[in-house]
């Protein structure tokens, strides 16, 4: 798989099949005051509870403990009340597939309540009652409409990262958002999460965005993402400078095979791998998909290519500056400091030199948060991330949040 085309989570599950019916727990927000929430969602076999604080549980549900009946939840001693929301569930189609959508639409919704269409990640599974950050917004006052992307959950289509096709799903999204929700909304405009700060861009002017919201997204096509990538698993190793010039030459070369089908740069990856045998570092090399093709036999490469890739129909002609530079809408890029799949270096410099040219960027940057915003010594968001974005899509904006930096 490419890595950060395609992130594929890590959890714990654990078994649910005792699980009474009785004891159910509906996805959606639950307080417990006004200011103490928490949001239940589904995984395969148990639930994700992320805390107001944005701290991580999966949870099996089996006992007075953790049990939900007739709208409420008891959990850590505290009963938790489901939020009111008014839950709309559809379907529409956008390039030959249908697509299950689903409206969490604010109790008291009016023209000056935000609606937001989130933009996928790259996982290959559905989002409607498993994303929790869809869910943590509503918590925070926001009207938010899922979908489960092409070839996932209950969508039909074949799953690809062809994103020019994913920003054309995404503009039909919108317009069903915008006809469920039926007026009842103000600000409009456009989450992307992971690679959806790929897709986002490419939609909004197509659906009048009033804002778009990049969260962990990147500012770099492909084959960038994938040499940084690599430079930081060398570096991450101890590596020198020449190992990581030699590394540049190797990734410079699976470049133009990745755009070419493989038809360019055989003769000379050959050549570095016998150049570089005797190096540890070489089978070490991982990337989105340099460390395939350098682990693939050539004959192999040439005859079947590497179909985990080649199905993803990618449109390898996408340049993300250009993108964002036809954006109109303001626009905030949430960063998170040691992201390994999303390298922070080169995006955060590029929006700089974009809000030089006049775009209107804001741009903040999360200490001690790696990719999907998670801190990386414990299981919890990134204080304030969530915050920022929930601001930002408002139109209010504060000083502070958490220990992250503005640019």
């Amino acid at each position: 798989m490419i890595g950060y085309f395609v992130l594929v989570a890590s959890y714990a599950f654990y078994s649910n099949d005792a699980l009474a019916a009785s004891q159910q727990c509906a996805p959606g927000v639950y307080e417990v005051a006004s200011d103490e929430y928490l949001t239940i969602t589904k995984m395969p076999s148990a639930y994700q509870v992320v805390k107001s604080d944005g701290s991580f549980h999966t949870l099996r549900i089996t006992s007075a403990n953790h049990l939900c009946d007739q709208g409420a939840f008891i959990f850590e001693g505290k009963k938790w009340v489901k939020k009111p929301a008014t839950t709309l569930n559809t379907t529409f189609s956008s390039g030959g597939a249908s697509f299950a959508g689903q409206l969490l639409l604010q109790p008291n919704a009016n023209h000056e309540t935000p609606l937001v269409v989130y933009a996928h990640g790259s996982e290959d599974t559905g989002w409607i009652e498993s994303a929790v950050e869809p869910y943590q917004l509503f918590a925070r006052g926001i009207s938010v409409f899922i979908f489960d992307k092409r070839g996932t959950g209950q969508s039909t289509g074949t799953y690809t990262q062809n994103f020019p096709l994913l920003a054309d799903d995404l503009v039909a999204a919108s317009n069903q958002a915008k006809m469920l929700a039926d007026r009842k909304f103000g600000r409009f405009g456009l989450v992307g999460l992971s690679q959806g700060g790929w897709v986002a861009p490419i939609a909004s002017n197509r659906v009048h965005a009033d804002f778009l919201v990049i969260g962990y997204g990147l500012v770099a096509d492909f084959t960038e993402e994938d040499a940084d990538q690599v430079v930081l698993e060398l570096k991450a190793m101890g590596v020198d400078t020449d190992a990581i010039t030699a590394a540049r030459q190797i990734t410079d070369v699976t470049a133009r095979m990745i755009k070419t089908q493989y038809r360019d740069g055989l003769p000379e990856l050959i050549r570095l791998k016998e150049k570089y045998r005797s190096e540890p570092w070489l089978n070490a090399i991982r990337g989105s998909y340099t460390g395939v093709l350098i682990s693939t036999p050539p004959e192999e490469l040439l005859e079947k290519g590497i179909p985990a890739f080649d199905s993803l129909n990618v449109d390898w002609s996408i340049d993300p500056i250009v993108n964002i530079l036809n954006v109109t809408a303001p626009q905030y890029w949430a960063l998170a400091e040691e992201d390994k799949e999303a390298p922070v270096e080169k995006t955060l410099a590029r929006l700089i030199a974009l809000r030089a040219k006049g775009k209107d960027i804001t741009i903040r940057v999360f200490p001690n948060g790696g990719h999907g915003m998670r801190q990386l010594d414990e299981n919890k968001f990134v204080a304030g991330y969530l915050d920022s974005q929930a601001d930002f899509i408002k139109g209010i904006s504060r000083d502070v949040y958490g220990n992250s930096k503005p640019h």
